[in-house]
């Protein structure tokens, strides 16, 4: 069986959020996707690879009921620590 995870990336990955990696805004394609193809009505949605987790608190502010999956502990902490600021979301 195959690795889901391709080491070299994922420690590059965590040497990125040790050294303070950070993202502030989701990103424009999400936002229009959303726009368009779900019109504004929210589900439940998976987000594999979620990074630092701006584009998983974008659909969560937009209602989206979200499970985010990432094999980085430097992304899920920073996630995790983004997703506290907002009301009524489960980290």
């Amino acid at each position: 069986m195959t690795n889901l995870v391709d080491e070299v990336v994922r420690k590059r990955w965590e040497k990125e959020y040790s050294e303070g990696s950070e993202k502030d805004y989701p990103n424009i394609e999400l936002v229009r996707l959303q726009k368009w193809f779900f019109n504004d009505k929210p589900g439940k949605l998976i987000e594999y690879g979620f990074g630092s987790g701006v584009n998983t608190m974008h659909m969560a502010k937009c209602g989206y009921e979200i499970y985010g999956l990432d094999a980085t502990y430097g992304a899920i902490k920073s996630a995790n620590k983004k997703l506290k600021t907002i009301k009524n979301i489960d980290s």
